[in-house]
């Protein structure tokens, strides 16, 4: 049999290497389970996104808007409205994933995410202009037989009221 001396921070450890086809997979396991493995990487957290200035209720400026027209943002929630009439449709609420600005901040100032419907998938990032407005991307992929073009669109929002709930 074969002997291991694994050098650890805190303790010096010798380890059996039992001689089998495995014993590389068996040699992690004990290291794993005897908790002997040194940090391959800096364990530290990564700050938790926080909300930003993206936070807040938003109306499309475009005239004649098709699709979203209202948005409602509260951290990574979203909460859309398309263009209906009277009164907008509820698109209901998403979950989305936040993007900070850099690797060293904390604050959401974009937004994405993916929607499934019966006909057709959406993909959408939200950000916030120099200007104060917020962007949002749309890209749609329908994946029933209409034999629609699929398309991308960018409409900008301002910060506004809450909105209307249908």
């Amino acid at each position: 049999m074969n002997f291991l001396a694994f050098s650890h921070p805190l303790q010096q450890r010798s380890l059996r290497v039992l001689p089998h086809h495995g014993g590389t997979f068996l040699l992690i396991a004990a290291i794993s389970i005897l908790g002997l493995s040194a940090p391959l990487r800096n364990q530290a957290q990564s700050p938790r996104l926080i909300p930003g200035p993206l936070d807040g209720h938003w109306t499309n400026i475009g005239s004649g808007t098709v699709g979203l027209v209202k948005i409602d943002i509260h951290g990574t929630e979203i909460h859309l409205f398309g263009d209906c009439q009277p009164t907008p449709c509820d698109w209901g609420v998403e979950e989305a994933r936040g993007y900070a600005s850099s690797v060293r901040s904390s604050e959401i100032t974009a937004l994405y995410f993916h929607r499934v419907t019966n006909f057709n998938e959406v993909e959408i990032a939200i950000s916030l202009e120099r200007d104060g407005l917020l962007r949002v991307q749309t890209f749609t992929h329908f994946t029933d037989s209409s034999r629609r073009a699929d398309y991308s669109m960018v409409d900008f929002f301002e910060r506004g009221r809450a909105p209307n709930n249908p």
